[in-house]
């Protein structure tokens, strides 16, 4: 899979006046003017109570933790198909047991169908490049099984989550629908859980410092991020709807320029546009690009080729479509189109 999207951050000029506050309180860390006001900001788009966090990694982390707490701590099963951190989020909470699961080719998503998981397993939910899960029939599902589910929605703000039970994790990685450089938030339906989510942020403080456990880790966001998101919310966020039509004209467009058998998704707001395709290779389109001084990089495999995770394959692999896709970038220039057009035709002759 290929990314080819350009970061979209606002300039410092943009973002700098939301530190005016944080400078004149000299508070920059440890939930700030700026934090708290980015907590108001997202409650009110999301309608969960938020949580700001250093990266979408660490919102996963947490996730976890939280539900390694309540006593869900048999195994953490993680899709093949998906980014590290989901694997590295799971992991860094301490799992016991980590599988791999195979994704299903129809929703690009865990497939239910192939796993069994035991009552107190965790169930990863990876929204795949931003589009929308089947939540409803997640959580039927979860109910049946016994087991928890943590939502892996990194490029994927926006999405309209039903939820009123589980963890929602995203990312504002440069790249991803809400982008702030590096950045995350994982949100629950209820205040109190999210308000142990984020006190693990902070070191599992108390107000008096005391240690409360051995769960917290540093991982909150800082003032200077904050600041970015909300210059994000207030100023970078305006087109958001208009990038949703576009994005739908690219899509149809680049199925039908190269003819692809396998379609994209439905859901809400996708970050990229996946496709698989037989006779597309990604180092390829690396080396076509750099004619026309465009980045293009080689991204994840499936977890189950990756030699040093070799020892946590749950056995069963993905279809081999995912071992061999591809994506277009959703916000582009008109030259950076024409590229990617031209691209693919010198490849397809």
């Amino acid at each position: 899979m290929i990314p080819l999207i350009r970061p979209n951050i606002p300039k410092p000029g943009v973002w700098a006046p939301f530190l005016e506050e944080t400078y004149r309180k000299g508070q920059f860390t440890n939930f700030g003017h700026n934090y708290f006001k980015c907590v108001e900001d997202l409650r009110r788009i999301t309608g969960r109570y938020c949580v700001p966090v250093t990266n979408g990694t660490a919102a996963i982390t947490l996730a976890v933790k939280l539900l390694r707490a309540k006593g869900y701590d048999e195994t953490v099963y993680v899709p093949d198909f998906t980014h590290a951190g989901s694997f590295l989020g799971a992991s860094n909470a301490g799992a016991l047991s980590i599988a791999i699961a195979p994704v299903s080719e129809k929703t690009w998503t865990i497939d239910r169908d192939k796993i069994a998981p035991l009552p107190g397993s965790i169930i990863i939910v990876v929204s795949p490049f931003g589009y929308g899960v089947d939540i409803p029939r997640f959580e039927r599902w979860a109910e049946e099984k016994e087991v928890a589910l943590v939502y892996d929605f990194a490029g994927g703000f926006g999405i309209d989550v039903k939820s009123t039970k589980w963890p929602v994790c995203h990312s504002f990685h440069s790249t991803k629908n809400l982008p702030i450089g590096e950045g995350g938030v994982v949100s629950m339906k209820d205040e109190f859980h999210a308000d142990l989510i984020r006190r693990m942020s902070n070191f599992e403080n108390d107000l008096n410092r005391n240690i409360l456990s051995d769960w917290g880790e540093n991982s909150k966001m800082d003032e200077f991020r904050c600041s970015i998101l909300r210059a994000q919310l207030a100023y970078g966020m305006r087109n958001y709807e208009n990038r949703h039509v576009k994005n739908s004209m690219l899509i149809n467009l680049y199925a039908k320029e190269f003819n692809l058998k396998h379609g994209v998704l439905s859901g809400s707001r996708p970050s990229l546009c996946v496709l698989g395709h037989d006779r597309l290779d990604g180092r390829d389109l690396e080396r076509e690009f750099m004619i026309y001084d465009i980045t293009v990089k080689k991204y994840y495999i499936p977890l189950t080729e990756m030699s040093g995770l070799s020892q946590y394959s749950f056995g069963l692999k993905s279809p081999k479509l995912f071992s061999n896709c591809f994506a277009f970038p959703t916000d582009v220039s008109d030259k950076e189109l024409e590229c990617i057009l031209e691209t693919g035709r010198k490849i397809l002759r």
